[in-house]
């Protein structure tokens, strides 16, 4: 852990900076990833897809589903729940 100064003469532990373990796959779009999943919620329907909200042996993913026939299912794994909602409030860019 490294030292923060909180005032004169006084310091506070905060903890170390961990590098984000975000891994991301993607499958064929006839490939059933949602079943693999019990309990997926829907998070926000997307012109061009579906986001699901799925957590799994304690590990939070982000699953995005196209709503065409022939795309891609992509399926992002996140260390935890704060790294999954800082992606998610992360603008997106084209």
């Amino acid at each position: 852990m490294t030292a923060t100064p909180v005032r004169e003469g006084m310091v506070a532990e905060s903890p170390p900076i961990r590098r984000a373990r975000m891994d991301r796959q993607t499958f064929p779009y006839d490939h059933d990833v949602l079943a693999t999943f019990p309990g997926a919620r829907s998070y926000e329907r997307g012109e061009l897809e579906t986001t699901y909200l799925a957590e799994r042996a304690g590990v939070p993913y982000l699953i995005l589903v196209p709503r065409a026939a022939g795309g891609s299912v992509t399926v992002i794994a996140f260390e935890d729940e704060r790294e999954r909602a800082a992606h998610l409030t992360q603008p997106v860019t084209a």
